[in-house]
């Protein structure tokens, strides 16, 4: 068993919060802290994972690999393409985006 002290305005919070949701005080507590663990756990884990460095592919890529016929890319462009010609997006240097 754990005991915890809070700030007399940190418990008014609580107990707001309990019965908006219709729960005990204990029970909103142990719902926060077990999800204040399950997200710490995973901020580990995605560092772990960068701390791997492992390499980026970019997208244009992933599609080649894969046969996809029409890259999101020149899907993108395309589009954007088309607004321009309709007046909806300011014309942009994008030669150095292909």
């Amino acid at each position: 068993m754990l005991e915890v002290k809070l700030e007399a305005d940190l418990e008014q919070a609580v107990a707001r919060q309990a019965r908006l949701e219709k729960k005990s005080k204990a029970s909103l507590v142990r719902s926060a802290l077990r999800k204040y663990l399950e997200d710490a756990e995973d901020y580990r884990d995605a560092l772990a994972v960068l701390k791997k460095k492992n390499p980026s592919v970019p997208l244009e890529e992933v599609e080649a690999r894969l046969g996809l016929a029409g890259s999101a890319g020149e899907i993108c462009r395309a589009r954007d393409q088309n607004r321009k010609s309709q007046g909806h997006l300011p014309k942009v240097n994008t030669s150095r985006l292909d």
